[in-house]
């Protein structure tokens, strides 16, 4: 004989709660709904007013689900971006970066390994400088080769990566510094790169004709973008930071703070398109990166290169590439725009 203890169940002719009814607004809609259906069991037993207790019934349930369904959109903060056609100079600017993202390193060019190599002295200046080396890993790479992780984002991630080198040096050493809560600085620095590049495509009205609207070459126009990235990756590393103090403040494991980089990113970038989609994100970014971006001067011979071609010159190289280039990077950058996957 089964010794089940009668302890939670229902006492003999207790009511069943009826959980038809718990998505209503309230409790007041909930128990009018019951009472309505009620009414339409005894209508059928009594045989009348059927269809008027269901249409009543019905009525009662569909205010109850259209004021929890406003209420689960208003705490959504259900908030778009407009739509904006980008200008033909602004979509000239975009076939620039894109042209500079599908052009891969080529080691046979002086001014590519010139960029590697002031990158180095930037970061190690103290160390002299190796072309394949596991010193490399040292400022953020995943090999001997750093070439390999600019797969997916081409010659704009080195350009991007070298520009906050350049111009914020401290805070780029700093970052390689740090005893815990660190985070790889290339691959960072690449991934977020490929981020803004596709959120720039994603909004080029909105953010490509403020940003490119002044632009006349293509020097100018990969100044202003290499700003833009300064200051996104600025207030990522600002991000990041605080979210890893609090995390080791709430007794996290410092052994384990590089695993919070994807859900610190993912926070980060969601938080970016929200600032495009209330309009925000042109005053705290873009109107900056325009005035920081009119005080540069070209430094490199591969800026040098840059200032002598015009927007659309430069727009309508894309145009001129293989095919298969464009498509190899594609399929590349698939992979590498999630370079860092630590989780």
């Amino acid at each position: 004989m089964s010794t089940m203890s009668n302890q939670g169940l229902r006492r003999r002719g207790e009511a069943k709660p009826d959980k038809r009814y718990a998505d209503t607004a309230d409790a007041g809609q909930a128990k009018q709904a019951q009472q309505n259906d009620s009414k339409v069991h005894s209508d059928v037993n009594d045989g009348g007013g059927f269809i008027e207790a269901v249409v009543e019934v019905l009525t009662t349930l569909t205010v109850g689900l259209k004021s929890r369904l406003s209420r689960w959109l208003k705490g959504r903060g259900a908030t778009q971006a407009q739509v904006v056609d980008p200008t033909g100079s602004t979509q000239a600017a975009l076939d620039i970066l894109e042209a500079k993202r599908a052009s891969s390193f080529d080691p046979t060019r002086e001014e590519h390994e010139d960029m590697l190599k002031e990158l180095w002295a930037l970061l190690q200046p103290d160390v002299p400088f190796e072309r394949n080396s596991k010193n490399w890993s040292d400022i953020g790479f995943q090999g001997k080769d750093p070439v390999t992780d600019f797969r997916g984002q081409g010659l704009l991630g080195l350009h991007n990566l070298l520009h906050f080198c350049q111009e914020h040096t401290d805070q780029a050493r700093d970052m390689l510094l740090r005893p815990h809560g660190g985070f790889p600085l290339a691959l960072a620095a690449i991934n977020i790169s490929a981020f803004l590049t596709g959120m720039v495509n994603k909004h080029a009205g909105l953010i490509g004709n403020a940003l490119f609207e002044q632009t006349t070459s293509s020097f100018e126009i990969l100044g202003v973008f290499n700003e833009l990235f300064c200051l996104v990756f600025l207030h990522f590393e600002e991000a990041y930071s605080a979210a890893i103090t609090k995390y080791l403040s709430t007794g996290g494991n410092p052994a384990f703070t590089i695993m919070q980089f994807n859900p610190i990113r993912e926070k980060f970038m969601a938080d970016l398109e929200l600032q495009v989609a209330e309009g925000k994100f042109d005053e705290v970014f873009v109107d900056t990166a325009k005035t920081r971006s009119q005080e540069l001067v070209p430094k490199t011979k591969a800026d040098m290169e840059e200032v002598g071609t015009s927007g659309v010159a430069a727009g309508a190289a894309k145009l001129a590439l293989p095919s298969h280039a464009t498509d190899a990077s594609d399929k590349a950058g698939t992979k590498e725009n999630n370079l860092i996957d630590l989780s």
